[in-house]
């Protein structure tokens, strides 16, 4: 059987992934070859598998559908007709924009401090839809997987860096998937930064206010506005 581990590129999948393995002991999985940087360290490609319990640079979801074992498997895709179950993770999508901004031009470009322009230009097209939209751009990809899989399935992010021990586990038990908490202590942001440095930046919340200037808030609130609102996230305007 598979979960899936929904989610908008930059919202924490990775890090609840890693939460699976460290704390409950499962392996997961990807519908996306392992990523890595321009000018990458091998060594980081591995250490990501590792961190998230995988085995395989991209799994064989025909093979984890016919096993009868729970796999879960992480995708940023829409939602497809099967019925598996998901996990949706969601975070406010205004920081989901500004990291995947600085993903996309480290690991495409290698540009670790991007020149503001740049930053900027890359920045407006995620939220306008010019880059991402494969993925259906923030609003139509949570809204359909909220849609298709219901309210008891999300989980918001800022509420897992919180809580992860009993976030995770409470998102196991509505799926009724077993799983016993072992040993291991939930990682630090500032561990798995440590580990991979391209990879996980701050795990925080709030920094997009310095870096999305006032004019992209409001393009991102035009077209996103209502989705921040059914989320929760309670800001609907840019600040004075």
């Amino acid at each position: 059987m598979i979960v899936w581990l929904a989610s908008y590129p930059r919202s924490g999948n990775t890090f609840f992934r890693i939460l699976l393995h460290r704390l409950f002991g499962f392996q997961t999985h990807s519908v996306y070859s392992v990523p890595y940087p321009v000018q990458s360290i091998p060594d980081d490609t591995r250490t990501l598998m590792r961190l998230v319990g995988q085995t395989e640079m991209k799994c064989d979801l025909d093979l984890l559908h016919a096993d009868p074992a729970t796999h879960f498997v992480k995708t940023h895709n829409l939602p497809a007709g099967d019925a598996d179950p998901a996990i949706v993770i969601v975070r406010d999508g205004r920081e989901a924009a500004v990291s995947y901004t600085h993903f996309l031009l480290k690991t495409q470009q290698g540009i670790e401090r991007p020149p503001k322009d740049l930053f900027e230009a890359t920045l407006e097209q995620i939220i306008t839809g010019g880059i991402g939209d494969g993925f259906g751009g923030w609003s139509r990809n949570v809204n359909a997987w909220i849609d298709r899989a219901g309210w008891d399935s999300v989980i918001r992010y800022e509420d897992l860096i919180k809580d992860p021990i009993n976030i995770a586990a409470s998102a196991l038990r509505r799926l009724g998937v077993g799983g016993r908490i072992g040993g291991a202590a939930h990682p630090s942001m500032q561990e798995l930064h440590a580990a991979v440095p391209w990879f996980f930046r701050k795990g925080q919340s709030g920094y997009w206010r310095q870096e999305m200037p006032s004019h992209l808030q409001e393009i991102f609130l035009e077209r996103h506005g209502d989705t921040l609102l059914r989320l929760g996230y309670s800001e609907q305007s840019p600040p004075d």
